[in-house]
Formats: C-alpha cells, sequence, structure tokens
C-alpha cells in the first residue's frame, strides 16, 4: 500500500514563493498585461524585434496574435526581423506558409517587415531569392524611423567582409541619430547553445564602441537573453519566435535575464529615454524595463 504524504500549508506557501522567485530571477512571468504603457506623449519609435521565427509551427502563428494585440494596444509600425527568416533552407516557395500567412494581419494593418539573414537563410542561392522576396536593398543596409537609425547586417562569413564592416564604421560615424541600433543574426554575447560569437565580437565591438552604438539585437539562439549593458551598449538576444526554443546554458556571468520561452520584444523610443517589453505567447510580459541612448 502507497502512503500519501500531505504537504503542510506552511512548507506549501514557502514553495509557492520560492517557484515564483525562481521564475522571477529567469525572467518568466505568466500570462500578465502590459505593466508599461507604450502609447506615450510625442513622436516615439515604436517596433517589434524577433529571431528565428520562420517555421510554421504552431507557437509561430500564437505569437503572430499577440503581435496583433500588441499592435493594437501600441501601433507599433514595423517589425526587425533578425535572421532564419525561412526555415530550413530560405526557399521562397515557403513564404506563404511560413510568413504571409502567421503575419497576414500585421501585413494587412501595413506594419512593415526589415529582416536580416541568417544562417538558414542562405542555403538556398546565397539568399538572393529572400532578398528579392522581402526587398532587401543588400546584404548590409540600414533605413531610418524617427529619431532611430537601424543597421542591418548580415553576420554570416561570406558577408563578414572588410568593405562591408567598413560601411558600417563609417554608417555609423556619420549618422545623426539620438537611437544607433544595430541588428544581426549571430550574437556577440549570448549564454546559450551557439555562445557568444567571440570573432564577430573582435570585429564588430570596437566599431560599436567607437560610434557609440545604443542597441544590438540578434537571434541565432533559440532563447530571450537581456545581457548586462556591456560598455554603454545594450544587448538583447531574441530567437525565439517560432523555432524550437532550447535551454540556457549558465548564464550569471553576462545575463541580466535569460529564458527559453517563445516571445518577441516590443520597443518604444522616445529622445532621451526608451522602454521595452519581452512578451511571450500568451500576451504575458516576462521583462520589461528602460534604456537610454548612448
Amino acid at each position: 500500500m502507497i502512503s500519501k504524504k500531505l504537504v503542510s500549508p506552511v512548507r506549501l506557501a514557502v514553495l509557492v514563493a520560492l517557484l515564483g522567485a525562481a521564475q522571477k530571477a529567469y525572467g518568466y512571468e505568466a500570462c500578465s498585461e502590459y505593466p508599461v504603457p507604450m502609447r506615450s506623449p510625442g513622436d516615439r519609435v515604436r517596433f517589434i524585434a524577433f529571431g528565428d521565427s520562420g517555421s510554421g509551427f504552431p507557437e509561430q502563428y500564437r505569437l503572430a496574435e499577440q503581435m496583433e494585440a500588441a499592435r493594437k494596444k501600441t501601433g507599433f509600425r514595423f517589425a526587425v526581423m533578425l535572421g532564419d527568416n525561412i526555415y530550413p533552407r530560405g526557399d521562397v516557395a515557403l513564404a506563404a506558409e511560413r510568413f504571409e500567412k502567421p503575419y497576414a494581419e500585421l501585413l494587412e494593418a501595413g506594419v512593415k517587415f526589415y529582416p536580416v539573414f541568417g544562417n538558414h537563410d542562405l542555403r538556398t542561392n546565397d539568399g538572393r531569392d529572400e532578398m528579392a522576396y522581402f526587398r532587401m536593398p543588400d546584404h548590409w543596409y540600414s533605413f531610418k524611423a524617427g529619431d532611430a537609425e537601424f543597421f542591418m547586417l548580415d553576420s554570416n562569413w561570406s558577408h563578414m567582409t572588410l568593405p562591408n564592416l567598413a560601411w558600417l564604421e563609417k554608417a555609423l560615424w556619420t549618422s545623426s541619430a539620438r537611437w544607433k541600433i544595430v541588428a544581426l543574426h549571430h550574437p556577440v554575447y549570448s549564454a546559450a547553445g551557439h555562445r557568444s560569437s567571440r570573432w564577430r565580437r573582435l570585429f564588430l565591438e570596437p566599431i560599436l564602441m567607437a560610434n557609440r552604438a545604443s542597441l544590438v539585437l540578434s537571434g541565432h539562439d533559440h532563447d530571450y537573453e537581456r545581457i548586462i549593458p556591456q560598455k554603454g551598449t545594450y544587448y538583447f538576444v531574441s530567437g525565439g519566435a517560432g523555432g524550437k526554443i532550447r535551454p540556457v546554458r549558465d548564464s550569471h556571468e553576462i545575463d541580466a535575464v535569460a529564458t527559453a520561452i517563445p516571445h518577441f520584444i516590443l520597443f518604444e523610443l522616445g529622445k532621451e529615454e526608451g522602454q521595452f517589453q519581452a512578451i511571450n505567447s500568451c500576451g504575458g510580459v516576462f521583462d520589461y524595463g528602460s534604456l537610454k541612448p548612448h
């Protein structure tokens, strides 16, 4: 005969409290409402960012529903896609299932999508088909939105060339934007499966530091990480928008928050300060905070 031991109410309360503290420490929060007002007065830049999305899996569709819900609440007008836009090989024949259908409501509302190339995206025709489909001007390009300028990099080694690095250095140096935001697929800092790309950091970080980049967004690792600011620059890893989620390793050295859940990030940037919210597939905000331009 199996005996069943009941947990005392006091012990149960302690366990629940410890669980809640652990969830908060690792950046997890249940399906809550947005804790930060995102329709602030003034001319502000609102956008979402996410990576590793183009799977066609149910989770991608669920996140897309929450993106549309966030758009209705905040009025963001564009999305930054952080690579691996169409799994598994960047085949645009799959774009209807893995881009157009999930984001149909966003596209119908006029939301613009600005992608960078991931490693999977170059496996068909070196990404030229995706470039034409998404109307990307080149493997490396930039665009402006209000007080922000975005520098979109192809971080695959075949396109991490000296001319492209020289373009980035000049573009950042000559930019008068209050917010200089760099987007690339491979993370400069990460504690997850692929770890930090030290060689890319060697090439990129001196340029980012010298030219006061405010924010660096990447994907590739299928998780969420908010890195402890490095030399005045904020780094986020957002690779959980549709691909299979992977666990975070020991992250205490570089991560302020790290968690392996599907998500996207909502940003609102003003001239002197900004806000971010990381949102999961049921609309819960599990990490949020404020930002300052570099």
